[in-house]
């Protein structure tokens, strides 16, 4: 994917944010946004959860990644094409 398109895509994922947040389940997670105007060459969001590894939750940390993975794929065919 060119530089071009990959703004294009990153701006309308960007500008459809609250929809975006609204459709995903992210259970105790969250969506992080790089702004449009940063001094950035690249942008991304990503899915984050605090966890404590301490805790020894894999299974729980390991399902959770992989919700938020099939999740942020749906939004990308949503949205991002």
């Amino acid at each position: 994917m060119t530089a071009k398109r990959q703004a294009k895509v990153y701006r309308a994922l960007y500008e459809n944010r609250d929809q975006i947040e609204a459709l995903i389940s992210l259970d105790s997670g969250r969506l992080v946004w790089d702004e449009l105007d940063a001094d950035k060459k690249t942008r991304s969001f990503a899915a984050r959860m605090d966890v404590n590894f301490a805790d020894n939750d894999w299974q729980t940390i390991y399902a959770w990644m992989i919700k938020q993975m099939w999740q942020l794929r749906d939004i990308m065919r949503k949205f991002g094409e």
